[in-house]
């Protein structure tokens, strides 16, 4: 007997698929293959009524298909449509494609093919157009897309139909409350989240090119209560005594990350180490870079939240603040185009690559990430103040009262209207100028410690760049930067960027100076360059210096100073060491005074390993100079350099 109704979505796939069969034989008899006919002759009469037979076949689909309603099946093709609301011609326009992705090689087919087979007269052809419209109900709710003149099934629908065969999971959400999980299943549960979440990442992306169709607002809706099941579901685990040394739950607590930011980790790392599902390839750890945009869209539940999520990337959030995700060095200016990657520290402990207890590891990633920040460049707060450096008292003086017009400025400016009258240049730039050892990079920090302000030393690996314009842009962001922090800009070495145009051999590099010097004078801040090459200077920068010290080798007195701050007063030292004779002895810088320090505190060291006793005598010291001597072009006796010569006072 003769089953009167479908009793699963196959069954009623096939019907439909079995009437656009007869559709593509009768479209072939009516316009057959050119080459065929070459080979056969003419063609050989019709003895089928194509359009009898589709009208019956039609006829028993739908009356199986009103007794499949009658005992409720709700299959997907009518939902589909019954959400995009689309018409009969609409429906089997559908129908068409998706049995093109199934049957033939792309899974395309020709617009004017796909209109042929569906209609047999031209004039129903014309009339039917809209169907395959870029205007059109099908295009507009995303269910299909269009290559040049192909049109395809959208991979999102056709998905869904492959899931149709997939047993389904058990809803995190059912799972017990406060379950504890173990390690593998812990990350397996967070990967597996962040899977859907990249999954309705593409369907806000479908809802933008779709006008927010309903099918798209039906599958968000959907996607998203699936999404806050698991995620309740995984912050439970993360609240279990068993979880609390996982890397991925201590590391969040130490940082004191959200939820949020902790799935931006997990969507970089996915992204990092090919991890995301349907992608394939091997473990890249160069590649793995990810837009501003593309994340908000990944942590958005609708296209208006996109924007809330710009505040993970911003240079005050903590991702940032603490260097665990790094930009791109060629980064654009703007925040949603902006590129960011898991630093490689973080990437490790958080893969659990690495050995010793969790606190250890963790205190070590700490440790790791700020000397990170330093090399990098990042504003940092000084590590010295004026009281720390030891200079001449004219040196000090010229210091502490060019800084005045900092700490004064609105007594200058607006009380006394200096503004008036100097409409630019009002920042301070400052030249220290002397020999590798004096003091110059530390004075800059001690400045900026002194006006209580945070320091900004320049990188240059990241300040310039292989493309054109490119160098400009950062030179201007750098400047940004130290103006919106209120920091310190220090250029150390400064030679390096601030040469002679008239040495340039390209234009970029003539460029690039002409930013600086502009850049200088319109910054209202503190700038300071240190070099011990100030001739090779452009004569452009001359006039927009305001304070130039010189950095010499130290007197008698600032010696004796060096000398005793360099030997901290836990040191053994020997009754035999006289800091007053060392500074008489000696004429020297206070870098080469703290290589000398540490020398002698080594060979100490050394015998109090081989159980001796453990003094820092002035044999230590003056071994500790032998060794600078010889590492020293001075003590070679190359002139115009700092030397070791004995001094005459």
């Amino acid at each position: 007997m003769e089953i009167k109704y479908f009793k699963n979505e196959f069954e009623y796939l096939d019907a439909q698929f079995q009437l656009i069969d007869l559709y593509r034989k009768w479209e072939q008899e009516r316009n057959p293959d050119k080459k065929i006919i070459a080979k056969i002759g003419k063609r050989k009469a019709r003895t089928r009524n194509y359009a009898k037979e589709i009208k019956e076949k039609s006829v028993r689909a739908e009356t199986k298909w009103l007794a499949s309603r009658k005992r409720g099946k709700n299959f997907l093709f009518d939902r589909i449509t019954e959400a995009a609301a689309l018409d009969g011609n609409e429906r089997l326009f559908l129908l068409l494609v998706l049995h093109s992705r199934l049957t033939m090689p792309g899974g395309q087919i020709p617009c004017a093919e796909a209109t042929k087979t569906i209609f047999p007269k031209r004039e129903q052809c014309l009339k039917n157009l809209y169907c395959l419209s870029p205007e059109g109900r099908l295009k507009k709710m995303g269910l299909v897309e269009f290559e040049g003149k192909d049109v395809k099934i959208s991979d999102r629908i056709y998905n869904k139909f492959l899931q149709l065969g997939k047993k389904q999971e058990v809803p995190t959400s059912d799972l017990k409350e406060k379950q504890a999980l173990s390690f593998p299943e812990f990350s397996n549960a967070i990967y597996r989240l962040a899977d859907v979440m990249w999954e309705r990442a593409k369907v806000l992306s479908a809802a933008q090119a779709s006008h927010e169709s309903m099918i798209i607002q039906n599958d968000l809706t959907e996607l998203n209560d699936r999404i806050n099941g698991m995620r309740k579901t995984i912050e439970d685990a993360m609240a279990c005594e068993t979880s609390k040394d996982f890397p991925f739950v201590s590391f969040s607590k130490k940082y004191g990350i959200s939820f949020d930011e902790q799935m931006v980790l997990v969507g970089i790392m996915q992204t990092m180490l090919r991890l995301r599902e349907g992608e394939t390839g091997n473990c890249c750890w160069d590649e793995g870079y990810l837009q501003v945009m593309d994340m908000s869209r990944f942590l958005a539940c609708s296209r208006n939240e996109m924007p809330r999520y710009f505040k993970i990337f911003h240079e005050d959030s903590v991702l940032i603040r603490e260097g665990i995700i790094d930009e791109h060095r060629w980064s654009r200016d703007s925040l949603p185009a902006k590129e960011f990657t898991l630093a490689t520290e973080a990437l490790n402990f958080l893969t659990n690559q690495g050995f010793g207890s969790p606190d250890e590891r963790l205190k070590e990633l700490g440790v790791r990430l700020r000397e990170k920040a330093e090399r990098s460049g990042n504003i940092t707060d000084p590590r010295f103040t004026l009281e720390d450096v030891v200079l001449g008292e004219r040196n000090k003086a010229c210091l502490i009262s060019s800084l005045a017009q900092l700490i004064n400025k609105d007594l200058i400016f607006k009380e006394w209207g200096f503004e008036s009258k100097i409409k630019y240049g009002t920042g301070i730039t400052m030249l220290f100028a002397g020999p590798p050892g004096t003091g110059k990079t530390m004075a800059a920090e001690a400045v900026a410690g002194h006006i209580g302000k945070k320091v900004m030393v320049i990188d240059y690996s990241k300040l310039e760049s292989c493309w054109v314009g490119e160098t400009e842009k950062n030179i201007v962001k750098a400047f940004r930067t130290a103006k919106e922090k209120d920091a310190v800009l220090v250029f150390d070495e400064a030679d390096a960027v601030f040469y002679s145009r008239a040495l340039a051999s390209r234009t970029w590099e003539v460029r690039d100076v002409n930013v600086l010097l502009r850049e200088i004078e319109r910054f209202t801040g503190v700038v300071i360059l240190t070099t011990n090459r100030h001739d090779s200077f452009d004569p452009a920068l001359e006039r927009r210096i305001a304070v130039r010290l010189e950095f010499g080798s130290p007197g008698l007195e600032e010696r004796v100073l060096l000398w005793k701050r360099h030997f901290p007063g836990a040191a053994p030292l020997s009754q035999d060491v006289d800091f007053e004779r060392l500074a008489n002895e000696f004429i020297i810088t206070g870098g080469q005074i703290k290589n000398i320090a540490l020398g002698a505190a080594r060979r100490a060291a050394f015998r109090a390993s081989r159980g001796e006793v453990a003094l820092i005598t002035r044999q230590d010291i003056l071994d500790a100079v032998n060794d600078e001597k010889a590492l020293s072009w001075a003590g070679r006796g190359i002139k115009g350099q700092l030397g070791f010569a004995p001094s005459n006072n």
